[in-house]
């Protein structure tokens, strides 16, 4: 890799570092990410969008273009980024997802009902073939269980509305991984209803024991009826 960089970027690296499923080097005192993907059509999508966030002051990672100053680099049967990690504050805040609300993107658009099948579906099955190992997982997670089904069924019964909206860039994270560097990662964009999102960041904050229920209680007044469905699916599940 350290010869790839150097013949296509111009890049010198004493080092690469390994970390989270992905490579990462520091260069100038900044740190770059290297991300792959097959996709070539999503790295486009990605590309303007991160782009017009940034000309827009939402300063998510940059991509650095290569020495024929294309954004990606075809290596193989994959196609490599450089991604410059760029972040101003330390703490996410309600403000800070409302930066990726009502924006226009191509991505693909995120099922969640089909998602969460899926999921529950994993899970279910692993607990077919573990249940015998771990009993005490196996009486307590029908509870769980229903609470996501019970999510799913809120979901699917209002999908066709719901779906009308989804036109936010949302966040791909689990709640206990929510951090501003990540947020800032376009590697973790989806296209997605803006009540995703802030399920998530109750979460993270009720976890972090640092909620704040005037902020919900402010964000109920400011939604309709049909995002305090999605919202209230999305925190059950």
């Amino acid at each position: 890799m350290n010869d790839f960089l150097y013949l296509n970027y111009g890049i010198k690296v004493d080092k690469i570092y390994k970390g989270n499923n992905e490579l990462y080097f520091f260069y100038n005192n900044e740190k770059i990410h290297i991300r792959k993907s097959s996709n070539e059509k999503y790295l486009n999508d990605l590309y303007e969008l991160t782009n017009y966030l940034y000309n827009n002051r939402v300063f998510t990672y940059t991509f650095i273009h290569n020495n024929k100053n294309q954004h990606y680099t075809k290596k193989d049967d994959k196609y490599i980024v450089l991604l410059k990690e760029n972040s101003l504050n330390e703490i996410i805040t309600i403000n800070s997802l409302k930066k990726y609300q009502n924006i226009y993107s191509n991505l693909d658009e995120y099922n969640i009902y089909d998602e969460w099948c899926k999921e529950v579906d994993i899970i279910e099955k692993e607990l077919m073939e573990y249940n015998k190992e771990y009993p005490l997982i196996q009486e307590s997670i029908d509870y769980y269980i229903g609470m996501a089904e019970n999510a799913i069924e809120l979901i699917d019964s209002f999908k066709d509305i719901i779906n009308r909206n989804n036109n936010s860039i949302g966040h791909k994270l689990n709640y206990n991984l929510y951090n501003n560097m990540s947020i800032n990662d376009p590697f973790t964009f989806i296209k997605v209803n803006k009540m995703y999102d802030y399920s998530n960041y109750i979460k993270y904050m009720f976890f972090r024991n640092n909620i704040d229920y005037n902020q919900i209680d402010n964000l109920f007044n400011e939604t309709n009826e049909y995002e305090r469905v999605y919202l209230f699916s999305c925190l059950i599940y």
